[in-house]
């Protein structure tokens, strides 16, 4: 007989939650920081909903690709931070 235990497992899962939370809502201020600025618009309506940022204004997309000469993109640099901090924490967390 053959038994698989994935308890252990879950618990880490369950640890891990809240450190994805906290990470996506100490990288708004990256993503607002590489948002364009012309009017204020977009980075008013760039808002963190527990594990989602929202860039909440019909034309992001559009200032994201790098319509805009201020910015190449927002997201990409803010996925990069997201990346790199729940790696570290977790690491820390867990002790690897």
């Amino acid at each position: 007989m053959i038994t698989i235990d994935v308890s252990k497992a879950i618990d880490k899962i369950d640890e891990i939650e809240p450190i994805i939370e906290s990470v996506v809502k100490d990288a708004l201020p990256t993503m607002k920081r590489n948002t364009p600025i012309r009017s204020g618009k977009a980075r008013r309506n760039t808002k963190q909903s527990g594990s989602k940022l929202h860039a909440n204004y019909k034309y992001a997309s559009k200032l994201d690709t790098g319509y805009s000469s201020q910015s190449e993109s927002f997201s990409k640099p803010t996925a990069n931070f997201i990346k790199k901090e729940i790696k570290n924490r977790i690491k820390r967390k867990l002790g690897s």
